[in-house]
């Protein structure tokens, strides 16, 4: 059942690929089904990208054997077209360039159990895969300026005074702010 659950997603990946469109595909880095030829394959395809990411750097924790939640490597080989998320995921450990007696924090061994509380992906992670495909679309054009909007990550806006885009005159707030609703109401 799951060789035919990958063989079917990498069948979308490479129809992803021959249509212009994106993809992102993870599993552990050592894991075996990266040696597996359909998955060599669409590696292969023009324009896809592997990726060595470790989620420690994302935040992903585990309970530890002494009960305490530590931080886990969780390094995992990304396959995907686009570079905007390629690069936001191939983020690796400080300690990889460390000896051992240096390292930057500890990691807590996925071992006895303890990779189950690992599988869901931190939220910054997720985070960061929007932030790149949003970038990603910004880049490509595929975002108009009512998608683009303010988002939950982003600071609010400065409201007090608002300016012509073309003039750059001051305009009234009231009926500036009255516009907006009128548009929201609108878009609502």
């Amino acid at each position: 059942k799951g060789l035919r659950h990958l063989k079917f997603c990498l069948e979308l990946y490479e129809y992803q690929v021959k249509n212009g469109r994106k993809f992102l595909h993870e599993h552990p880095q050592g894991a075996w089904s990266w040696k597996l030829k359909m998955v060599q394959k669409v590696a292969e395809l023009p324009g896809v990208i592997t990726e060595l990411g470790d989620q420690c750097v994302f935040g992903q924790t585990a309970e530890g054997p002494d009960g305490k939640i530590g931080l886990v490597r969780k390094a995992t080989t990304w396959m995907t077209n686009d570079e905007f998320i390629a690069e936001a995921v191939g983020k690796t450990c400080p300690n990889r360039a460390k000896p051992r007696d240096a390292c930057v924090h500890q990691h807590v061994e996925l071992i006895n159990g303890r990779a189950q509380a690992a599988e869901a992906y931190p939220e910054r992670l997720c985070l960061a895969i929007m932030r790149a495909l949003r970038e990603s679309m910004r880049s490509n054009r595929m975002l108009g300026a009512l998608e683009e909007g303010y988002h939950v990550e982003e600071p609010e806006a400065d409201m007090s005074e608002f300016y012509d885009e073309i003039t750059g005159a001051l305009l009234d707030n009231a009926k500036v702010r009255t516009a907006r609703a009128e548009e929201i109401e609108f878009l609502e």
